[in-house]
């Protein structure tokens, strides 16, 4: 097996200490590498792994890159530009390059818990570069290497993600890097909890048609292969939730992540508790038919037999409404299924000969569909969550929240009436508040008005006398400002687009600009 190498980036150069970029509150890059990120990946990193850590120079100053050949190299990084609102990781890879598996795993830790940006090769969250110095040299070299931008250090948002998340982030970085991801790799302890379920996946085919092979790789999935606190304290596997018709007693509140608008937000929701995993794995055959919805929106689920047709009918557009929010959900059960030989439990369903032993397992909990919620509002009831009343409503969880300006979705109170129905635009006609150093002429154009509209629509006799606080009609929006950017030596129109998540057609175009080799120092770009 290959040695992995994790570099640190910055740090010690043949000028002395190179700090990198400096964050928003005055961090830098090396020491945050160095004294958060490294320690914390050091505490998840498993006895006699075969892996090694550069902390001793900064990679980037050497001449060569040759003494990394015939490894496999990881580079972290912090990103920082100038502009605030940058934001989101990426993994870098030469341009020349297809993403790997392993860019690809590492991209999915950075999406999940910091966001991604930027394309590559039809990739979200993957940069091809030709112009770095290290991805240039692993290429002439033939390393496999990528250059990882962890977050952007100059952005609060990012970092305060990081920050929080950075304990699960480094135990997932390093168990990618590793290839010991519980979400792709069965250990001993993944096969142990697979042969646990295995009898009663198979019963799923017998009672409720479920694919045996789709019932294993979810439960392994959703929960961690037994080791989530949900599947430890819940006996819930699957992480089906619970309304508020289910008593106290067999309910959990726990955090859980959704992705919404292309990012992984958290939120608390109530969750099913069982007596057993037997009662969780006989509760979720039952779940795809629990309710008419269920029974049309899985109908494509039932009696299935190609599990990659299983996977799929549980998912939009197949499904009205998909199982699960995660992207990568349908390619994740694939691989647990064919790394771990699945197919084969689904052989022994389909003979009828084999027929397993039904244990007796306690009856899962009778309990009513949850009350459908319609009309145009709703007013929020004790033990609501978000989560569910969008369940219940059929209304996805990101217009609830787009759609009431709600800033925390783990935070609704008892009797505020949530907008179920996307609010009318507003009305052409809005108000400016006037402010020291105003002129009514600069309020007219920053609203795309005349002076006289102006004054006419405001009834104002003295156009030169406006006072501070005084409250304007005003027609249409405020116009956009173009923000600016300043060309520094060494810049090239295509690295400034990449920075700025535009294209280069879009700077031409925008700055009239002709020859787009041809910028020089100093000048000054919209975008």
């Amino acid at each position: 097996m290959s040695e992995n190498v994790i570099i640190l980036g910055h740090g010690p150069g043949p000028n002395g200490w190179d700090p990198g970029a400096k964050g928003w509150d005055g961090t830098y890059e090396a020491d945050y590498l160095r004294k958060r990120i490294l320690p914390t990946i050091k505490k998840y990193l498993p006895q006699n792994a075969n892996v090694s850590f550069v902390t001793d120079k900064n990679v980037y100053a050497y001449s060569s890159m040759g003494d990394y050949v015939g490894k496999v190299v990881t580079e972290l990084h912090l990103d920082a530009f100038d502009s605030p609102t940058a934001r989101s990781g990426h993994v870098i890879i030469h341009g020349d390059y297809e993403p790997d598996k392993l860019d690809l795993a590492i991209r999915d830790v950075v999406q999940k818990y910091v966001g991604v940006r930027y394309s590559h090769k039809g990739q979200k969250g993957i940069s091809g570069r030709t112009d770095l110095r290290n991805p240039s040299l692993a290429k002439k070299h033939n390393i496999n290497y990528r250059l990882v931008e962890c977050a952007f250090i100059s952005s609060k948002e990012d970092m305060s993600l990081l920050d929080k998340n950075l304990d699960a982030f480094c135990r997932d970085l390093i168990n990618v890097i590793l290839g010991s991801s519980n979400e792709s790799a069965a250990t001993t302890t993944g096969k142990s909890f697979l042969e646990s379920i295995k009898a009663g996946a198979i019963r799923s085919w017998h009672e409720h048609k479920v694919l045996p092979s789709l019932v294993g790789a979810q439960a392994a999935l959703e929960s961690g292969w037994g080791q989530s606190g949900l599947a430890k304290n819940g006996k819930n596997l699957f992480g089906i939730k619970a309304g508020s018709d289910i008593p106290s007693t067999k309910k959990g509140k726990y955090p859980t992540k959704e992705f919404i608008d292309g990012k992984w937000i958290e939120v608390e929701a109530y969750f099913r508790h069982y007596d057993n995993w037997s009662e969780s794995v006989a509760d979720h055959g039952a779940f795809f038919t629990s309710t008419d919805f269920r029974k049309d929106n899985y109908k494509a689920v039932i009696s299935e037999k190609d599990y990659k047709k299983a996977v799929a009918a549980i998912l939009q557009p197949i499904a009205k409404s998909s199982y699960a929010t995660d992207p990568n959900y349908a390619s994740k059960i694939i691989d647990i299924i064919e790394k771990n030989n699945l197919q084969a439990w689904d052989k022994e369903a389909f003979d009828n000969s084999i027929v397993p032993e039904k244990k007796p397992i306690p009856k899962p909990v009778e309990k009513p569909a949850p009350s459908k919620i319609t009309g145009e509002a709703y007013t929020v009831k004790g033990g609501d969550t978000l989560s569910d009343i969008a369940t219940r409503s059929g209304i996805s969880l990101a217009n609830l929240i787009a759609w009431n300006s709600i800033k925390n979705a783990n935070v609704i109170k008892v009797g505020q009436v949530l907008k179920l129905k996307k609010p009318a635009s507003p009305q052409a006609t809005n108000t400016y508040t006037v402010k020291s150093g105003d002129t009514l002429s600069e309020i007219a154009a920053k609203h795309g008005m005349t002076t006289n509209q102006l004054t006419n629509l405001n009834d104002i006799k003295n156009p030169n006398l406006i006072n501070v606080g005084q409250v304007l009609k005003v027609s249409g929006s405020q116009k956009a400002v173009d923000k600016t950017y300043t060309v520094k030596s060494g810049d090239a129109l295509s690295l400034i687009a990449q920075r700025l998540g535009v294209s280069v057609n879009h700077l031409t175009t925008k700055n009239g600009i002709k020859n787009a080799n041809l910028i020089y120092p100093g000048q000054k770009l919209k975008y």
